[in-house]
């Protein structure tokens, strides 16, 4: 009984550091995440790159293939800019080497709430595929997620703090060299306010 035990013990312990290593990593990429967004103006143009996903998203809706090098990579979307009633695309971002992985913050979402039945007017989904199979698929992501900035850690700041939910927030691909990005938005003729995206990806050695 004493032998039983003390494995258990020693499984826990070791599922605690597993855990707690897995929490470190991602908060630390997180943390150079923000403070490259942040410091935006102290990069130079060829350390951080910007794509408008208007221009690079073909209009049927076909698969584009975008190579992530060591940079911070940004996707913005605005709706007033594209044509139509919907926008529908697909990326294949790439890695240049197996030994990276890629990790994505939401820093701004303004797309359809979701309902009961989740994101099935506007969303951003991830996956990975195998030659043409979709192996893996991400939940779908929707809703709004405003900008997090410094401003919001001021001390004398009068209105109420925002929620940080990190869950909803960010979304990351080790296994493969490759991660697709599907992107659905309805574009009602009419409407009040435009819907917005910025997508922030950075590769990280694993």
């Amino acid at each position: 009984k004493l032998i039983l035990l003390d494995s258990l013990l020693q499984e826990n312990s070791r599922l605690d550091n597993v855990n707690i290593y897995i929490m470190y990593r991602l908060l630390s990429i997180l943390a150079v995440i923000i403070i490259k967004i942040c410091c935006f103006d102290c990069y130079k143009n060829d350390l951080y790159k910007t794509h408008r996903l208007e221009k690079l998203c073909r209009g049927d809706g076909g698969k584009v293939t975008v190579v992530i090098d060591d940079v911070v990579s940004s996707f913005l979307l605005n709706s007033s800019l594209v044509p139509g009633d919907k926008f529908n695309c697909h990326i294949e971002m790439v890695v240049r080497s197996s030994n990276t992985g890629m990790f994505v913050y939401f820093e701004e979402m303004f797309l359809s709430e979701p309902t009961i039945s989740g994101c099935t007017e506007d969303f951003v989904q991830f996956g990975r595929d195998i030659l043409f199979v979709t192996s893996h698929l991400s939940k779908k992501y929707c809703g709004k997620k405003e900008k997090v900035s410094l401003a919001h850690c001021d001390k004398n700041r009068t209105e109420a703090p925002q929620s940080l939910n990190l869950e909803e927030r960010i979304y990351s691909e080790e296994r493969d060299r490759e991660m697709d990005l599907w992107i659905r938005m309805n574009l009602p003729a009419g409407a009040a306010s435009a819907k917005t995206l910025t997508l922030v990806v950075t590769p990280f050695k694993k």
